[in-house]
């Protein structure tokens, strides 16, 4: 009996796992395509604890990471992967633990100490000290 062309697949778990390429292309399994649909729809700290919760080391591959995902990217077969670990560092620069959260009272009495134009790093420096 000829093996026939198309087959009936019912979806399940690991279906479902090998049709997101990037997800399973991460070493640590982390959901990429989860945080990229949350930074797009403006939601950073979900982004950030997608991107966080299987991996405390997120910020760092931010940085480093050799990104097998943006490899396994499938809409790199169109055009160009989506730059996922660009994405990465992004959300963990504005939602992670390197994100600079000032206090509104700070953050007034900082912007009067250097609001005079023509500082240069010098200036910027000299009253970052005293502040």
């Amino acid at each position: 009996m000829p093996k026939p062309k198309f087959q009936v697949v019912i979806p399940d778990y690991k279906y479902w796992r090998q049709n997101i390429k990037c997800q399973t292309g991460c070493p640590v399994n982390t959901d990429s395509r989860g945080y990229v649909r949350a930074i797009a729809s403006g939601d950073y700290e979900k982004a950030y604890w997608i991107a966080r919760t299987p991996n405390p080391l997120a910020s760092i591959c931010g940085r480093v990471c050799g990104a097998p995902c943006e490899i396994a990217c499938r809409r790199g077969w169109i055009d160009t992967a989506v730059s996922i670990r660009a994405l990465k560092r992004f959300v963990t620069e504005k939602y992670g633990v390197e994100a600079v959260r000032v206090p509104g009272d700070y953050a007034k009495k900082f912007r009067s100490v250097y609001k005079k134009k023509g500082d240069g790093i010098q200036g910027i420096a000299k009253k970052d000290a005293v502040v």
